[in-house]
C-alpha cells in the first residue's frame, strides 16, 4: 500500500518542488537502489537473526511508512532523495523478508 503514493502525488510534488520531469524520475530512482542494497544485504541479516525476523520487519514497514508519510511535504529534492532511498530500503527488506 505505501507504494501508491508516489505516483498518485508526483505531479503535485514536481510542481511544488519547481523540478523537471527528469530530475524527479533521477530522484525516484534513488528508491530502486535502497531496494537492490536492501535485498543483498537484509537476506544475511535475517538468515543471521532468524528469530527476531518478525521484529525487523515491522520495524522496516514502519520506517517506510514514516518516509513515506513525509514525502509530500518535502521542500527539497535531496531530502525527497533521501526519503526515496530510505522507502527502497524498507521495501527491499519487507520484500526479502516476506
Amino acid at each position: 500500500m505505501y507504494c501508491t503514493l508516489t505516483p498518485i502525488a508526483l505531479v503535485d510534488m514536481r510542481k511544488r518542488l519547481g523540478v523537471t520531469t527528469e530530475e524527479m524520475t533521477r530522484v525516484m530512482a534513488l528508491k530502486n537502489i535502497g531496494g537492490l542494497v536492501s535485498g543483498l544485504l537484509v537476506g544475511s541479516v535475517l538468515d543471521r537473526f532468524r528469530e527476531h525476523t518478525n521484529l525487523i520487519l515491522a520495524v522496516s514497514l514502519v520506517v517506510c511508512g514514516t518516509g513515506t508519510m513525509t514525502q509530500p511535504w518535502s521542500t527539497y529534492l535531496e531530502v525527497l532523495g533521501v526519503l526515496f532511498f530510505i522507502e527502497g530500503l524498507c521495501q527491499g527488506a519487507s520484500d526479502t523478508g516476506a
